[in-house]
C-alpha cells in the first residue's frame, strides 16, 4: 500500500488549514488615511484618522476566528474613525483659496460584515 500518497494529501489539506486561518485573521489597520480625486476645477478630499478590518467571533466581538461546525461563517468588523468629505473648489491658477466647510463627517462608525465560505 503506497502511504506516500497519502502523506501528501494531509500535508496539503494541513497547509490549506493553515492559510485558511491565516487570511481569515488578518488584522489590517490604516492611520491618516487621505484620498484625493483633483478634477479641472474641484478637489474632492476624503480623511479619516484611522480604519481597522478585524476578524469577529459569533457574537461580533473582536477575536481569534476558527470555523465552528459544517457552517463556515466569516465575520468581519470595519471601524472608521474620524471619517470627513470635502468638496473645494479650485481657482484659475490651480490653489485652493478658500476652503469650504467639510460635507460629511462622523466620528466613529462600526460596520459588520457575515460571509458564508463554502468548500475551502
Amino acid at each position: 500500500m503506497d502511504t506516500s500518497n497519502s502523506s501528501e494529501i494531509t500535508d496539503e489539506t494541513t497547509m490549506q488549514a493553515l492559510v485558511n486561518k491565516i487570511r481569515n485573521n488578518v488584522v489590517v489597520i490604516v492611520h491618516n488615511l487621505v484620498l484625493k480625486y483633483v478634477d479641472e476645477d474641484v478637489v474632492l478630499s476624503l480623511s479619516c484618522k484611522s480604519v481597522e478590518l478585524t476578524s469577529a467571533d459569533l457574537n461580533w466581538q473582536k477575536g481569534f476566528m476558527d470555523y465552528l461546525g459544517t457552517k463556515k461563517l466569516v465575520h468581519k468588523i470595519c471601524t472608521i474613525t474620524d471619517l470627513t468629505l470635502c468638496l473645494d473648489k479650485k481657482s484659475g491658477d490651480g490653489k485652493i483659496e478658500i476652503y469650504q466647510g467639510f460635507f460629511f463627517f462622523f466620528l466613529k462608525k462600526k460596520f459588520k460584515k457575515k460571509k458564508i465560505k463554502i468548500g475551502n
